[in-house]
């Protein structure tokens, strides 16, 4: 006896899976810096900025997820985890370093 939705197993849709977390896990991430930002009232200039690399990775992973084909998985090019790796060091940074100079003391 098969377990029902085994058929759905697959490397291209596990993989689309990840890449949609992935992107739903950016928007929260920069969400929670933007209303970090806001509260500690930074320059519009700055809240802009970190909206950047939130946008960037998603744009990354809706295109990733239009790339894949059923049951293939293409690695992810070398430059590529490069650009979100530095979008995601460029959000922490921001968002820390916003709160390290607006804070009391």
């Amino acid at each position: 006896m098969t377990t029902p939705g085994s058929a759905y197993d697959e490397v291209g849709s596990r993989t689309r899976q990840a890449w949609l977390r992935t992107g739903l896990g950016s928007i929260a991430v920069t969400l929670l810096v933007e209303r970090g930002l806001l509260i500690v009232e930074t320059p519009a200039w700055l809240r802009v900025l970190a909206l950047v690399p939130g946008a960037l990775l998603i744009v990354i992973a809706v295109a990733r997820t239009l790339q894949l084909r059923h049951g293939e998985s293409a690695a992810l090019p070398f430059r590529l985890g490069l650009v979100i790796l530095a979008g995601l060091l460029v959000l922490a940074v921001i968002g820390v370093s916003a709160t390290l100079v607006t804070s009391p003391g």
